[in-house]
């Protein structure tokens, strides 16, 4: 069948019209494009009614690129799984007086989308033009597709060297995590983003952060088995209206957490979008592990200046007490401890244990001894040094204040001599 001289110029109007938009569009994103599209739809084919929807390649579902004023109630995503008969019936949510037509969006012998159009009625001659329309729109829109992904590298090159010039010239944690968001949110706004961090690091309580766990919720599951895989998981959430990302903060010696993303169904989120959120979060990973490297670096200088001057006082001939004492106080600023104590033993009568001159006053008094002489035993028994990291309740006879402790064998020619105790009340304190 010929199409009349109408329909070719109405086709030659939306070439024009995509040309333009084409040429014109370097400053709107992909969703907007799409909305463009529809709209020049609208208006050269003069119906009330025009949207799209689209399906990112690798994913099952279409989402709706509609216009505020569509006039007509859609479902904003459905699946490949729920197309069994009309797609008509299944993407109009409530009963309407319009003639819906629905034409597929096909490209290379895939369908990609769908062209949804309402009027009053279709004339049957208006058919070819509906398929030749739809023919222009994926043309349209693989162009729009290409060009953007060309602009989106380059924005892409110029976003990770700020980000990583900006954390390569701080330390502060907290300003990498403020950072991390903040560009993120700058990039793709109607995003939901967390960070699930694998270690428990001190960041400020507004910043979306949270310690990585394994099965408190669906959320952190999830989260937690990204972690453990090792590689970049998508899932899509029927029951939320969103896919979530999940991408792997991961450094060169090992992986400190995951980038949560949360994208409804109504974003469309490109491979090569992906694949950014992939970099932004393998260079936050990069910015953590060299914050810790700093400051391990930090504090092994601190532990070389400790043995260093330690060593200077134990050569000198400072009096034993008052090496005790220097000795107690610089590993109480060292390891931030509440109670530092050095025990001498006596092997032939277990109560004339000494308490060395310079502990803290804790080991002087009398229900410290339950807990010197646990700690002498477990030394004993496993012949080497003890580190507890929670002091459980049923132990608390050993001393409920406190709930991590070190204890490191004193010796002399392989001989067990003492202990030198360092006691804090938070568990876990000097595993941190």
């Amino acid at each position: 069948m010929m199409r009349s001289a109408t329909d070719q110029l109405r086709i030659q109007h939306i070439q024009i019209d995509f040309f333009n938009l084409l040429t014109n569009s370097t400053l709107c994103s992909y969703e907007e494009f799409v909305i463009e599209v529809a709209d020049i739809i609208k208006t050269q084919l003069d119906v009330p009614v025009a949207s799209v929807y689209l399906r990112k390649e690798g994913q099952e579902t279409y989402r709706l690129y509609n216009l505020p004023d569509a006039g007509l109630n859609l479902k904003k995503y459905f699946s490949i799984e729920q197309i069994e008969g009309s797609i008509k019936d299944l993407i109009v949510q409530t009963f309407t007086s319009l003639d819906v037509r629905v034409v597929p969006l096909e490209n290379k012998s895939k369908i990609i989308g769908y062209l949804v159009l309402g009027c009053e009625a279709f004339r049957s001659d208006k058919d070819r033009l509906l398929r030749e329309t739809s023919i222009e729109v994926v043309k349209c829109l693989s162009k729009a597709e290409f060009d953007h992904n060309i602009s989106d590298e380059k924005i892409k090159y110029e976003l990770l060297y700020n980000l990583t010039s900006k954390f390569n010239s701080s330390t502060d944690m907290n300003m990498i995590m403020r950072e991390t968001i903040r560009t993120l949110k700058e990039n793709h706004p109607g995003l939901t983003y967390t960070l699930w961090l694998s270690q428990d690091i001190s960041i400020e309580r507004d910043l979306p952060v949270k310690e990585l766990s394994y099965g408190k919720d669906e959320s952190s599951e999830s989260s937690s088995q990204a972690f453990l895989s090792g590689k970049m998981k998508i899932e899509e959430y029927a029951h939320k209206g969103s896919l979530i990302l999940y991408a792997l903060l991961k450094g060169k010696q090992g992986v400190y957490g995951v980038l949560e993303v949360v994208v409804p169904f109504q974003i469309f989120l490109s491979e090569e979008e992906c694949e950014l959120v992939e970099l932004i979060a393998s260079t936050v990973g990069d910015a953590i592990e060299n914050v810790q490297l700093y400051q391990q670096s930090r504090k092994l200088n601190s532990d070389l200046q400790l043995i260093n001057s330690t060593s200077q006082k134990l050569n000198s001939n400072t009096p034993l007490t008052e090496i005790i004492s220097c000795i107690s106080s610089t590993l109480a600023e060292s390891f931030q401890a509440d109670e530092v104590g050095f025990v001498t033993f006596n092997e032939c009568n277990h109560d004339e244990d000494t308490i060395l001159e310079g502990s803290s006053s804790y080991f002087e008094a009398d229900h410290s001894q339950l807990l010197i002489s646990m700690l002498k035993q477990r030394v004993k028994k496993e012949k080497d040094d003890v580190f507890i990291g929670n002091l459980s309740s049923k132990n608390n006879k050993y001393g409920e204040k406190y709930k991590s402790i070190m204890a490191v064998r004193m010796t002399e020619h392989e001989y067990l001599d003492g202990l030198a105790i360092v006691l804090h009340k938070q568990p876990y304190f000097f595993l941190i």
